[in-house]
């Protein structure tokens, strides 16, 4: 599956994450049960860097340089390869200008594992592109252009990374689980070799303290009275496995209802995939070739 092939090449990816990933690191954040090191390890992002992003969230910190979604990037890419004498109307549609529109074309071609953003948004042109073309069939080009409450809805592709986090959240736990059972039970043999010691614990008492220029500390006090402590030490339980995940939260009250009209898991999604999947690999064993893609 390309879901697990794709993180092979994560440790080499630059600082650029999609928005579906800064949503749900976010929301763990916002739920104050897990610890930042342990939130940022399973999103495969950098502590700082979510650190960063949770002063951003909650206005202590300036937001930086705002950019298109993923959902953005692959409507632009899917629409220019059908129209691309309309690149100027769709490159406005999607916040950006020609040029960037016709970059984010050959990063989607050439290098689209080369960060979190460009694979999201490869996921993204995949899964989109069917329901743009049968979109298409029914409204004229000029009306979907101007109206696009004609377009797919977004958590079509946020939900894909939102679902994968949760996964890899929850295997965590059950292996921390697994290794914790090997040392009560005394088979340390079985498991202690095959799963790493991983330490939980809850939100540091520092996540909403605001600190001055002079080092002064200014805490929430209403966090700091409610502050879990020392519930994840063993991080075990049926409580932990719950709070790992939080698709659901993410998604719209209906959605479950919407996912039953348009499936998600059909053999030309997992076709496509895996072409660029092996394609991935392709560019990574040879020297990248450019071709002009106008």
């Amino acid at each position: 599956m390309l879901i697990r092939q794709s993180f092979k090449f994560r440790d080499n990816w630059p600082m650029t994450h999609s928005y579906a990933t800064r949503a749900w690191a976010m929301h763990h954040m916002a739920n104050d049960f897990f610890g930042l090191q342990a939130i940022a390890s399973m999103a495969c992002v950098k502590p700082r860097t979510l650190q960063s992003w949770f002063r951003q969230e909650t206005r202590r910190a300036k937001l930086s340089i705002k950019m298109p979604r993923e959902y953005e990037r692959a409507m632009g890419i899917i629409l220019l390869d059908l129209y691309p004498s309309h690149e100027d109307q769709i490159a406005s549609l999607v916040f950006t200008n020609v040029r960037t529109l016709k970059e984010w074309r050959v990063e989607n071609r050439y290098r689209p594992l080369n960060s979190d953003l460009t694979h999201r948004t490869s996921e993204g042109v995949v899964i989109l592109l069917p329901l743009v073309k049968k979109s298409l069939k029914k409204h004229r080009l000029e009306e979907y252009l101007t109206d696009k409450m004609l377009w797919p809805d977004p958590n079509l592709i946020y939900e894909k990374t939102w679902n994968e986090l949760d996964e890899i959240f929850y295997g965590a736990l059950i292996k921390q689980q697994l290794r914790n059972m090997s040392i009560t039970s005394g088979r340390n043999d079985i498991f202690l070799r095959k799963f790493e010691k991983r330490v939980y614990v809850g939100p540091h008492f520092m996540r909403y303290t605001e600190i001055g220029r002079e080092g002064q500390h200014f805490p929430l006090e209403s966090f700091q009275i409610n502050r879990p402590i020392k519930h994840l030490i063993r991080a075990g339980g049926l409580e932990a496995e719950k709070m790992a995940r939080i698709s659901n939260q993410l998604l719209p009250p209906d959605w479950r209802m919407k996912n039953k009209v348009v499936s998600l898991k059909s053999k030309s999604q997992e076709k496509s995939s895996a072409k660029v999947s092996k394609r991935a690999k392709k560019e990574n064993s040879e020297p990248e070739r450019f071709k002009d893609v106008g």
